[in-house]
């Protein structure tokens, strides 16, 4: 691979991995809207699986170990929850607090996770 298309390469993975991350996010707190079934019963599932792999994980996405890895970006390698301050930050307009990251994050995939519970059993 050429120098020339090594930086273009990189950004391309950065944005996928974003979009992945958005794409993620937007599954856990709206994954409950989808009218399927099937797609309640992988919310269900999917939901406390995040939430293990963050408590076995340091508190830590593999997909923002990944962007660390692939970019060694100090914000990144630093921070606990990364990508979500970055959703918080563009929300409430300043840097969030640990506390108040994890207050926001598992409050809102309960209340997602929960919904899609009440779906279900309504079926």
């Amino acid at each position: 691979m050429t120098k020339a298309i090594r930086p273009y390469l990189n950004c391309t993975l950065l944005y996928f991995l974003r979009g992945l991350h958005y794409a993620v996010l937007l599954f856990v707190l709206l994954g409950w809207l989808v009218s399927l079934p099937v797609v309640w019963i992988i919310h269900l599932i999917f939901v406390p699986a995040l939430v293990l792999h963050w408590k076995t994980n340091e508190q830590r996405c593999f997909l923002s170990d990944l962007e660390k890895a692939l970019f060694n970006s100090p914000v990144i390698r630093e921070e606990r929850s990364p990508f979500i301050k970055h959703v918080l930050r563009l929300i409430i307009r300043r840097t969030p607090s640990d506390r108040f990251t994890a207050f926001v994050i598992y409050g809102a995939m309960l209340c997602s996770w929960t919904i899609s519970l009440l779906r279900l059993m309504s079926q």
